[in-house]
């Protein structure tokens, strides 16, 4: 047997005709996977938006969920998978531009985002909690009344919409109000602007105030589960007891004054939101629409949201503009309950104190 033969690069094949073919068979090739980390650390932060070591931190947490086992000669390892998603996080590039990237086809590519998006949904308990001890919530409250001198403020609540493609199921239902596709994601940011709670999963047409009564922590507040502490949003949610909105129609100083004091610590979910699309530029306008079903957004957005939490104390690069919108939803609202302008008007009566 010679080495040909001994290496399986050539065998006689017969075929059956009295004739004997020699085939040579191709040298299986295996293409050595870039190495991410293996550039500047200015490049690599230009990438995938955050610094090698973070990077590496979130390797650390989520990797367990990403070793899979697989009888394929070379599956790709934590750190590519999570540097793919970064990268498509903030950029929105299309998978088969990342594939050309990275060698790597694009249901590959998109095999990859799949599962470290949901690993680092996994990881949400940890990153995303509204407080319920009351230890926590006095020490948010200080620090929004430090920054804002607004009383007893919890969070900040606002939604904010994702542009999504137009899906093939209730196409009509993800139209809001200007008039494109999205999912609508209602959130609660505290003073360092580190998300409390994000709900990611109704369809653009929904309304804040729809949103808010539906889910979770809404009906926490409304049980008196959270009673020592104040949401405030603009005018486009209803008036309640633990949820103060402005004052559409001002006609006192002491009204002007609360306007100004609440526009002023409001404005922090606004600017949590900029900071968050500024970063991650697949969720902002400016990346695109999320190219995939509604559900798999949902998804896309919870991880950024997970993601924009565990990277908030790291400043983001001179060219990541940040863009708030301070633009106020629509004035039409629920009717107030009764005994939620009582509430108003005392705490403006604290305020003009």
């Amino acid at each position: 047997m010679d080495a040909n033969e001994e290496l399986g690069l050539e065998e006689e094949v017969g075929l059956g005709l009295g004739l004997v073919v020699e085939v040579r068979r191709k040298e299986r090739l295996f293409r050595d996977r870039c190495n991410p980390f293996d550039c500047p650390e200015d490049t690599f932060r230009q990438l995938y938006r955050l610094p090698k070591l973070s990077v590496l931190d979130i390797c650390h947490e989520i990797g367990p969920f990403l070793r899979r086992q697989t009888k394929r000669s070379q599956a790709v390892q934590v750190p590519l998978q999570i540097c793919i998603t970064l990268n498509f996080f903030a950029s929105g590039t299309f998978q088969y531009v990342l594939g050309q990237s990275f060698g790597l086809s694009q249901p590959t590519v998109s095999q990859v985002i799949k599962h470290v998006t949901r690993s680092i949904i996994r990881s949400m308990n940890r990153h995303i909690t509204f407080p319920m001890d009351r230890e926590s919530q006095i020490l948010i409250q200080q620090q929004f009344f430090r920054k804002f001198q607004f009383p007893r403020i919890i969070g900040a609540i606002d939604g904010t919409h994702v542009a999504i493609k137009a899906p093939s199921v209730d196409e009509h239902v993800y139209v809001n109000r200007k008039s494109y596709h999205s999912i609508n994601v209602q959130a609660i940011c505290d003073s360092n602007l580190k998300f409390l709670d994000v709900v990611a999963k109704y369809p653009g047409s929904c309304h804040d105030s729809f949103i808010l009564s539906n889910s979770t922590i809404g009906q926490r507040f409304q049980d008196g589960l959270i009673p020592n502490g104040l949401l405030i949003g603009d005018s486009g949610y209803p008036l309640r007891e633990w949820l103060m909105v402005p004052i559409n129609n001002p006609t006192t100083e002491d009204e002007r004054n609360y306007n100004d004091m609440h526009a002023s610590a409001r404005n922090v979910i606004k600017h949590c939101f900029g900071v968050m699309k500024s970063r991650f530029r697949c969720i902002h306008r400016s990346g695109g629409n999320l190219q995939y079903s509604p559900k798999r957004c949902c998804e896309i957005i919870m991880a950024v949201a997970i993601l924009h939490n565990m990277t908030i104390h790291i400043p983001l690069l001179p060219e990541e503009e940040i863009e708030i919108d301070l633009v106020e939803d629509d004035a039409r609202q629920p009717q107030h309950v009764a005994g939620a302008n009582a509430a108003r008007q005392e705490l403006i009566r604290q305020l003009a104190q």
